[in-house]
C-alpha cells in the first residue's frame, strides 16, 4: 500500500502587507479616474467596473514575489534553491483566488536559459491574507495536492504528481545492474543534466537513480541501451514550443521496455519523446528490442522543461502496465567514473550531495558524455533469462 502524509504540516506562510496596496492600486486610481469622467445618468454614481481577473498580470506578479519569498525562507536546506537562480513558470490562479499552482525551473548561468530537465511543481493556498506555499520538499505537499482544485490540476495530473511521488516497499536488485550503453549513437557525445539530483525536486527517491541527458535544444535520435521487448509506448502528444511544456500534458511520450534477464524483471524508461517518433514496426507489446536500436527521438513533452531524455531503470511501483516506477542502480560499459555512472556538479545540481544511500557511488563528475553504442538495426532473436535466481531481492521503501 502506498504511504501517504495524512496532514500538512507547516508549510511555508508569507504574508502580502506591503504588497496589498501594490496589488490593488491600479484598481483605485482607474475608479476615481471614471468617477471623474463618467456616470450612469444619476449624478456622483461611477459607472461599474469589474474587478481584475485572479490571473491578471498584477495577481500573477503578486504569486510570484510570495513564492520567491518562500523559496529564501528555504534556501538554506533546499540545495537546488541554494546554488541556482530559479525561474517561476506557468503560475495558475484559481477563480476563487484562493490556490494557485507553478513549475520551478533551474537558470543555466553560462546561457541564461532554463535548464532541460523535469520542473518542480509549487503549490499555494491563500488563507485570509496569508498564502501558504508547499515547494517540492515541503512535508505534507502530497496532501495540499490532493485539494487542489480541478481548474488548475485535472485529476489525471494529480495522479501522475502524486505517483512521482509515491511511497511504498518495493523489491529491488541487491546490486547495480550491467550490461547497459549511453542511449545515443556511437561517437556522440551529450550532456548529463542531472542524476542523483532528481530529489531535489522529487524527494520520495524514485527517480534518484535516473539522467537527463541533453545537447542544448538539439533533437537527437534514442538508441535502446540494453536488449529488451517492446512493453509500453506513447506517441501521440504534441511537442511543446520551445521551453512552455506546462500541465497541460499530464504525462509525455515515451517507451518502456521490459527487461528479464534481470531478477527482479526490470523496465527501462526513455521519456518526453517527439510525438510520432516510435517506429510503427515496434509498436507490439512483447517485440524483441535489440541494443543500439533506433526506439524514438527527443523532444519536449509531458512535465518537462526543454527538449531532453529521461532515462531511468526501474521495477515497478504501480504494476507493471504504469510507465512510472522506483530507478535502480546501473552502470553503462561506455562510462569510465563511478564504476559506470554518470554524475554531475554544476550550478543547479551537486550529485554528490544526493549521493546518500548505500552503495551510491559518486567519486568522479563529469557533464558531458560519449557513447560506444553502435548501432543495430534489427531486435535479438532471443534474450538471456536466467534459470538461477540471484541472491534475495532487497525490499526498499522510498524516504519522502
Amino acid at each position: 500500500m502506498s504511504q501517504r502524509v495524512n496532514k500538512p504540516e507547516l508549510a511555508v506562510p508569507v504574508r502580502e502587507e506591503g504588497n496589498i496596496m501594490r496589488r490593488f492600486l491600479p484598481l483605485l486610481l482607474s475608479i476615481v479616474l471614471v468617477t471623474c469622467t463618467k456616470s450612469t445618468g444619476q449624478k456622483g454614481i461611477p459607472t461599474p467596473q469589474p474587478s481584475p481577473l485572479p490571473d491578471s498580470p498584477a495577481d500573477i506578479a503578486l504569486v510570484e514575489g510570495v513564492i520567491r519569498d518562500a523559496i529564501d525562507v528555504e534556501r538554506k536546506t533546499v540545495l537546488a534553491l541554494i546554488t541556482a537562480k530559479t525561474s517561476i513558470e506557468n503560475i495558475d490562479i484559481s477563480s476563487d483566488g484562493n490556490w494557485a499552482v507553478g513549475w520551478l525551473i533551474p537558470i543555466d548561468p553560462e546561457t541564461n536559459e532554463p535548464v532541460p530537465i523535469e520542473p518542480g511543481l509549487v503549490l499555494m493556498q491563500k488563507i485570509g491574507e496569508e498564502w501558504l506555499v508547499w515547494l517540492p520538499t515541503t512535508n505534507g505537499w502530497a496532501h495540499i495536492l490532493a485539494q487542489i482544485p480541478d481548474e488548475l490540476l485535472s485529476p489525471e495530473h494529480k495522479r501522475n504528481w502524486d505517483r512521482q511521488f509515491g511511497i511504498q516497499a518495493v523489491n529491488v536488485p541487491t546490486a547495480a545492474l550491467s550490461g547497459y550503453k549511453l542511449p545515443w549513437e556511437a561517437g556522440v557525445t551529450r550532456r548529463l543534466t542531472q542524476s542523483t539530483c532528481h530529489d531535489q525536486y522529487i524527494p520520495s527517491g524514485n527517480a534518484h537513480y535516473s539522467f537527463d541527458f541533453s545537447t542544448r535544444g538539439e533533437l537527437w535520435e534514442i538508441y535502446a541501451s540494453k536488449a529488451g521487448r517492446m512493453w509500453l509506448w506513447k506517441d501521440d502528444v504534441p511537442t511543446c514550443n520551445e521551453y512552455t511544456c506546462s500541465d497541460h500534458q499530464p504525462i509525455g511520450n515515451y517507451v518502456v521496455l521490459k527487461d528479464e534477464s534481470t531478477d527482479p524483471a526490470t523496465y527501462q524508461l526513455y521519456l518526453h519523446l517527439k510525438q510520432n517518433s516510435i517506429p510503427d514496426e515496434l509498436k507490439e507489446q512483447g517485440k524483441l528490442i535489440g541494443q543500439g536500436q533506433l526506439i524514438g527521438i527527443v523532444d519536449n513533452t509531458g512535465q518537462s522543461w526543454g527538449s531532453h531524455l529521461h532515462f531511468q531503470v526501474q521495477v515497478p511501483l504501480y504494476g507493471e502496465n504504469y510507465y512510472w516506477g522506483r530507478a535502480v542502480d546501473i552502470t553503462f560499459e561506455d562510462v569510465d567514473i563511478n564504476g559506470g555512472r554518470p554524475r554531475v556538479i554544476n550550478a543547479w545540481c551537486n550529485d554528490k550531495i544526493y549521493c546518500d544511500r548505500s552503495g551510491d557511488v559518486c567519486n568522479d563528475f563529469r557533464e558531458n558524455y560519449t557513447s560506444q553504442n553502435e548501432i543495430t538495426t534489427e531486435g535479438p532473436q532471443n534474450i538471456y533469462i536466467p534459470l538461477i535466481k540471484q541472491e534475495e531481492n532487497v525490499t526498499e521503501t522510498a524516504t519522502p
